[in-house]
């Protein structure tokens, strides 16, 4: 049996690396200047240019948030203890 190298490699793209600035603004409920600011920091979500387009995937926005510091903890030792 021959096969189709064509049709191995033509596989649907991965829908999670085309997420827009709005779809990141809109998912972390903040501003579109503000996802624009994280980025030209290098303090947001990693992201990847395509041409002049800035696209995320969802599990770098999933990842990012998870590295991000919680609060409302009580750190032992303190004085409020």
């Amino acid at each position: 049996m021959v096969e189709n190298k064509a049709q191995e490699n033509t596989t649907a793209p991965n829908e999670s690396l085309c997420l827009d600035e709005h779809f990141v603004a809109a998912f972390y409920r903040v501003s579109l200047g503000t996802v624009r600011r994280w980025r030209s920091l290098g303090q947001g979500p990693c992201y990847r240019k395509v041409g002049s387009l800035v696209r995320y995937s969802l599990d770098d926005l999933h990842a990012w948030l998870a590295a991000r510091p919680t609060g409302g903890e009580r750190v032992r030792g303190t004085s409020h203890d």
